[in-house]
């Protein structure tokens, strides 16, 4: 049985470690926070709810979004009815719910910092708590600004954005974006 190493907990990590686990592998699942709340939020598209019914079909607490109210700076105002809502969770629920999924399915959980990575020996090995440690794969799923990123393959214009963003608990059916 392959042993992989995910480095990472958050949307990516911990569903990539649960499409492992099934297809049986030994998985470990490394990450410092572990759910936590961030404020880049847990919106979810219809194409990610289509390809992911579970998304959408279950009990955690989550917010279906049916018109955005766009506004210029000027006031002028645009209003769009969606024909699929958008469903918004907090960035903590829509984790914790991954990495239930990922720990349902066989992999093993751990909160701990990875300090390093070395990718040049035989086998991948990773680094926990002054413990270097070995797997025969090693997924980086820490993020693409992550400190291991540039491990992977260097950072081009076209794979960068800029964004801003912000949790706000409502009990509303409307998202407002104001440029």
């Amino acid at each position: 049985m392959k042993e992989i190493a995910v480095v990472g907990g958050g949307p990516a990590g911990a569903m990539c470690g649960e499409q492992l686990a099934r297809a049986g592998c030994s998985v470990s699942i490394l990450d410092e926070h572990l759910a936590w709340e961030k404020p880049c939020g847990g919106g979810l598209t219809h194409k990610a709810i289509e390809a992911y019914p579970f998304l959408a079909e279950n009990c955690r607490p989550k917010k279906f979004i049916h018109e955005v109210e766009l506004i210029s700076s000027a006031d002028q105002r645009a209003l769009l009815k969606m024909t699929h809502p958008i469903v918004i969770y907090s960035r903590a629920v829509l984790n914790g719910l991954l990495l239930d999924r990922a720990a349902e399915s066989g992999c093993r959980i751990e909160r701990s910092h990875v300090a390093g990575i070395d990718t040049k020996s035989e086998k991948p090995r990773y680094c926990v708590d002054g413990e270097w440690r070995t797997a025969d794969f090693l997924v980086l799923a820490a993020g693409a600004r992550g400190r291991f990123a540039m491990e992977s393959h260097p950072l081009e214009q076209r794979d960068l954005e800029m964004t801003q963003g912000y949790f706000v608990p409502s009990s509303s059916d409307l998202i407002q974006i104001k440029f």
